[in-house]
């Protein structure tokens, strides 16, 4: 006969107890009518090489290559 073990019932447990401690989640609202807004504004930003590039960087591109480009969202 095969001995019973108590893993499952030490995880079960753990995961009750975790659920017990867990903070209620709260909310805040911005107006009295419940209502929030939120705007921002994204934006893309990208260099471009105008020459050749010098010493070390020679062979790492050329004029008129996309050298950097990055996209943002901000959030106001």
């Amino acid at each position: 006969m095969r001995k019973k073990t108590r893993h499952g019932g030490r995880c079960w447990s753990a995961v009750v107890v975790l659920w017990l401690l867990a903070a209620p989640a709260w909310r805040y609202d911005f107006d009295e009518r419940r209502e929030m807004s939120l705007s921002g504004f994204a934006y893309s930003r990208a260099t471009i090489a105008l020459q050749d590039g010098l010493a070390a960087q020679q062979h790492l591109y050329s004029a008129g290559d996309l050298v950097q480009h990055r996209n943002f969202l901000t959030e106001i």
